[in-house]
């Protein structure tokens, strides 16, 4: 049976891979080990590996004097840890990788051709291949980029290895820096593994990795690779007391631990069906990240005038109200007393016959006598609510056979049982007409004798965004282009637009209405985000954004021997000499448009617009011009006319 494999990369570029088969095994440089590692800077037995029955393996430190990392945090001395699959590992100047092992059969497949994407840049003497990754991820778990890079010189060449786009700590580069023989290529391992929190948001991310000479940074190659998140759900429950007491309000702590909004519902379940449950907020939707208390009250279903003190177990549950369908349940213990203690049996029993005589004339007057309906409270539990939302109404009355809510004289909820206590009110169903504070009434009915109590309660209509679009969606760099946008939000008093500054100093408003549009012109140089912004008149705040990608202007040499110069003049000096067919990648163009601008070895050359076939992605036309090629004015001397001086004769 084999528990996983463990992969190890040497700082010279080698690697090993090592099947873990045995359930118990030790890694370090002793001869002694399982797996001999031969270098100084591990102790002699370093880590140990060990399996049980079900396949788990866990990892210890084994006191070592250089100590152990799992995903960059260290292992106190001889601390364990249990491996999910994908962690990095480093001992000593080694990395690590363990994948567990699947051992369930597999049925045979068609192979399927790898997408390798290839970035080269021929003026370089280097180019490099990207594959992967294979899988979108959630948080936790982990899927890799494999990058190969080819020295096509025969030079020995240093090279380093960066990527961006990630948040922090997502991305572990095997190689950071690695020296590749001439017309040798060496691979490189990047490690993805979002951070399991409520900040690690869903979605593609462009992961921009930069292969660069070491001794010159300006020369390298640039490739972008899109790395799918998908969103992490889960939240936590705990009561603050396991115990509760009459008329002593439960407090539910909720906590949503996923990258994405959760919609639940809080309900009480008690197996004798002695408790009735009465939850403030029973439904709500938690932010990532987001906490929350959920208060209640929890009641005996009859209460008891004698008798001891008695427990009654009880279970808090939340479910998600999603496909998921998640269900967490909390158990507790309701302490339940009587009105009266045991021994007051005893003290009554004199006046029991005082009492009967009493409680029957007063039994005989009540039954004579309709009582008048009482409510003692009638409050929302969760105003104001969003139209779409439950909206829930709690109340406590007595001496009423059936209650009546009404809005406007328009009946809402008829013949409902004052025992519930308590109502859901599906805010779908109310007029449409019905927006802002409204007042709802309940009517409180015994026989012929009515009571009335209203509250006062504020619906919201939803913010939502029926259109966002921006055009287009993909730009050139270094091109002036015009971008345009048009948007409208539902139930919005304010919006506005961010983002665009990467176009440059452009002139935009600030702040619309619920709708609005925009049409700007600028130069992009960077992949950006246009991101709207809406707000109510409550505040309430709801972003959505865009991504707008770059591409680097190419244009093609149409015929064969194109001189590139160092000055957009024939006679500055030739830097090379392309042949027919070479793609180059502009970046400006002279004041005058007849030179186009391309990088050459780290360099700034030139050549002929007449000599290029440029796609037909980008205008030339509106490429940024170089300043250095507007011409100058004059500069003008200051002339001063020179007067004949005349001596005046002398005197006589």
């Amino acid at each position: 049976m084999a528990y996983g494999r463990l992969d190890v990369f040497w700082p010279d570029g080698k690697f090993e891979s090592y099947l873990l088969d045995s359930p118990s095994t030790s890694v370090g440089r002793s001869s002694g080990s399982t797996i001999v590692l031969d270098t100084e800077t591990i102790s002699r037995y370093h880590i140990s590996l060990t399996a049980d029955d079900s396949g788990t393996l866990e990892l210890a430190d084994m006191d070592s004097a250089n100590g152990t990392f799992v995903d960059g945090v260290r292992l106190k001395n001889n601390e364990t840890r249990i491996l999910q699959g994908g962690e990095e590992l480093q001992i000593g100047h080694l990395r690590m990788i363990y994948h567990r092992t699947d051992e369930n059969p597999t049925l045979p497949m068609e192979a399927i051709d790898e997408d390798t994407q290839r970035f080269t840049r021929e003026d370089l003497g280097f180019h490099m291949d990207v594959y992967g990754p294979e899988i979108a991820v959630p948080p936790g778990s982990h899927t890799s980029v494999e990058l190969s890079i080819f020295n096509d010189s025969q030079e020995d060449k240093r090279f380093t290895v960066r990527v961006s786009g990630l948040p922090d700590g997502w991305a572990r580069i095997n190689r950071p820096e690695l020296e590749i023989d001439g017309e040798d290529s060496a691979p490189v391992l990047i490690n993805i593994k979002p951070l399991i929190h409520s900040d690690s948001r869903p979605g593609d991310y462009t992961m921009n990795i930069v292969v660069a000479l070491k001794d010159a940074p300006d020369q390298r190659i640039e490739g972008q690779i899109t790395v799918r998140i998908l969103p992490y759900l889960g939240f936590g429950v705990a009561l603050g007391s396991p115990e509760v007491t009459a008329y002593e309000p439960f407090r539910l702590h909720v906590h949503n631990q996923g990258s994405i909004g959760i919609p639940i519902y809080v309900m009480g379940r008690n197996k004798e069906n002695t408790l009735r449950f009465v939850v403030r907020q029973p439904q709500m939707i938690l932010a990532p990240g987001q906490r929350f208390v959920v208060q209640g009250e929890i009641l005996p279903m009859r209460r008891r005038i004698f008798g001891p003190t008695r427990e009654h177990s009880f279970d808090i549950m939340v479910r998600s109200r999603d496909d998921a369908a998640f269900l967490a349940a909390v158990p507790g213990k309701y302490i339940e007393s009587a009105i009266l203690p045991t021994w007051a049996v005893a003290s009554l029993a004199v006046l029991a016959l005082a009492v009967v005589i009493l409680l029957s004339l007063a039994v005989f007057l009540l039954l004579q006598v309709t009582p008048n309906p009482q409510i003692t409270a009638f409050n929302a539990a969760n105003s104001p609510v969003v139209r779409g939302d439950t909206l829930t109404l709690n109340w406590d009355v007595t001496n009423a056979e059936t209650l009546d809510l009404a809005i406007n004289d328009e009946i809402i909820a008829a013949d409902v049982d004052p025992d519930l206590g308590t109502i859901d009110i599906d805010t779908d169903t109310l007029n449409t007409a019905l927006t802002g504070q409204f007042n709802i009434e309940m009517r409180a009915i015994n026989d012929d004798k009515l009571l009335t109590s209203t509250v006062a309660v504020i619906l919201e209509e939803p913010l939502v965004v029926e259109v966002f679009e921006v055009s287009p969606l993909t730009m050139a760099r270094n091109v002036v282009g015009t971008l345009s946008g048009s948007w409208r939000v539902q139930g919005a008093t304010e919006t506005r637009v961010e983002g665009l500054s990467a176009l440059g100093p452009v002139s935009v408003e600030t702040s619309f209405g619920p709708e609005g549009s925009f049409e700007v012109s600028g130069l992009p140089t960077e992949p950006f985000t246009v991101i709207l912004v809406a707000q109510d008149e409550r505040d309430n705040t709801l972003t959505q954004s865009i991504d707008v990608t770059l591409i680097d202007p190419v244009c093609t040499t149409t015929v064969e021997d194109v001189e590139l110069y160092t000055m957009p003049t024939t006679e500055a000096n030739v830097i090379s000499t392309l042949e027919l067919g070479q793609a180059l990648i502009i970046d400006a163009q002279s004041a005058d448009g007849i030179w186009l601008r391309t990088q050459r070895e780290g360099a700034r050359a030139w050549g002929l617009r007449e000599n290029l076939r440029c796609e037909t992605s980008f205008e030339p036309a509106n490429l940024f011009v170089d300043p250095e090629t507007v011409p100058r004015p004059p500069e003008t001397t200051p002339q001063v006319e020179a007067t004949a001086e005349t001596t005046p004769e002398p005197t006589r």
